[in-house]
């Protein structure tokens, strides 16, 4: 989805759907690498617990943790 956006926002380019499968794989891997680098950093512990109401990301975190610290 993230991967898609640009194609929305810019007139005359080649339509997601037209784009190859490789392309496509090319373009989402992209997103999530900057999704899990660049946008990460603004990452506040208020921000996550408004999009983690439930503290499930957080309980990955601290798991993640605890097995590196043991």
């Amino acid at each position: 989805m993230t991967a898609r956006e640009p194609y929305r926002q810019r007139p005359g380019e080649t339509a997601w759907q037209r784009q190859a499968r490789r392309s496509q794989s090319r373009m989402a891997n992209l997103a999530k690498r900057w999704l899990n680098t660049v946008d990460v950093e603004h990452m506040t512990p208020t921000l996550l617990a408004e999009r983690d109401p439930d503290g499930e990301v957080m309980s990955w975190m601290l798991a993640i943790n605890d097995l590196l610290t043991s």
